[in-house]
């Protein structure tokens, strides 16, 4: 019993220790996050922050959209828009895993941009490879996909 007076006392501390970039027991949670995407194979989930007035940062987690299929290479390009929607200011960065499948199945992503002043709004494209019913062999089993400029879409 005071074993688990003990494993409760530590729980409570650690989730009062503020956000980290790695959840408490390894599962990210599309809820804690404002921005999400998705295509029929992939979902990114991510916040933006404001470390000082010329800089943005995304960070998030990428996962594949059905947990019986994988991911790999995904490269993401944060995405800076005047109020016409044009691409003013992009950089790109990746996941923290190359391949993410199970038992991984989401990867944390964290990308910083400095601003030209131009941006009025934010959003995130990239591209993947995905891997479908497990396939996890050779990329002869891999298919393109990409991540649009525009809203979620439902087909790639």
């Amino acid at each position: 019993m005071k074993m688990a007076a003990v494993f409760v006392a530590a729980l409570v501390m650690l989730a009062g220790c503020g956000h980290t970039t790695e959840p408490l027991f390894g599962k990210y949670d599309a809820v804690d996050y404002r921005e999400h995407k998705h295509t029929i194979w992939i979902k990114v989930n991510w916040d933006y922050t404001r470390p000082d007035a010329d800089t943005i940062v995304a960070e998030g987690y990428v996962e594949p959209y059905n947990k019986g299929d994988g991911l790999r290479d995904v490269r993401l390009e944060l995405v800076g828009l005047d109020d016409a929607g044009e691409v003013v200011n992009s950089t790109n960065g990746i996941p923290k895993d190359t391949v993410i499948i199970s038992p991984i199945d989401q990867s944390p992503f964290r990308i910083t941009m400095r601003l030209n002043g131009r941006e009025k709004r934010f959003t995130i494209r990239g591209s993947y490879y995905y891997m479908v019913d497990e396939k996890r062999g050779s990329p002869g089993s891999s298919h393109y996909g990409a991540i649009p400029l525009g809203p979620d879409q439902v087909q790639d």
